[in-house]
């Protein structure tokens, strides 16, 4: 069963936590029922391709996890687990120790009145934000209604394993959903250094234009 548990785990990463536990274990026994009731009509244990085609028959990981998630009007249910997972990655995880770390640090070293800039800095964040939320948004909307078939294209055998419990490691998603991710990702830090070049430009026009 450990195909069966590498696609239960796979699903639970797309799952939200509080009922993670719940939808598991009901998915597995039905998993588990499946393949037993197809070994006693074949009268042999199934071999890991028949497997991985009731898994691949069963759907995508991350569809399958959708399916247990509130319906949205504009992404739908198959792609609400990976919108939301770029979501967070983009804007909680990029965007803000960027601008941090980064993006306010160089603003108010290279600014002209530093307390100003340091005060204007949380609405640009703001708005960098909302422009985030709304591309990703954009986006998603479009392979909503245009989908295109290889993004669910898969093999159930080249799930990845699951850790062990002792290390507690964090899942990784298992979809070509993370290159969506890492675009995002890229985009992001792209506009954030943008932001601080014209920062350091508008400077220098500042330093160069005063008498």
């Amino acid at each position: 069963m450990d195909l069966v548990n590498r696609y239960l785990h796979a699903v639970k990463f797309w799952l939200p936590r509080a009922q993670q536990d719940d939808i598991i274990a009901e998915l597995g026994d039905d998993l588990r029922s499946q393949i037993q009731d197809r070994e006693a009509a074949l009268g042999h244990p199934l071999d890991d391709d028949a497997v991985a085609a009731i898994l691949a028959q069963r759907g995508h990981p991350m569809w399958v996890a959708g399916r247990y998630l509130p319906q949205r009007p504009v992404i739908g249910s198959a792609l609400a687990p990976a919108y939301w997972f770029v979501q967070r990655l983009v804007i909680l995880w990029v965007l803000v120790p960027v601008f941090v770390l980064v993006v306010g640090p160089a603003a108010v070293l290279g600014g002209k009145n530093p307390s100003a800039t340091l005060i204007q800095l949380p609405w640009t964040l703001l708005m960098a934000a909302i422009f985030a939320f709304g591309t990703i948004t954009l986006v998603f909307a479009i392979m909503e209604r245009h989908p295109h078939e290889s993004f669910w294209k898969w093999n159930p055998k080249r799930l990845p394993r699951v850790p062990r419990a002792q290390a507690a490691p964090v899942p990784q998603p298992v979809s070509g959903y993370a290159a969506i991710g890492e675009m995002f990702t890229s985009a992001a830090l792209v506009v954030c250094w943008c932001y601080v070049m014209w920062l350091r430009e508008g400077s220098t026009f500042t330093t160069c234009a005063s008498p």
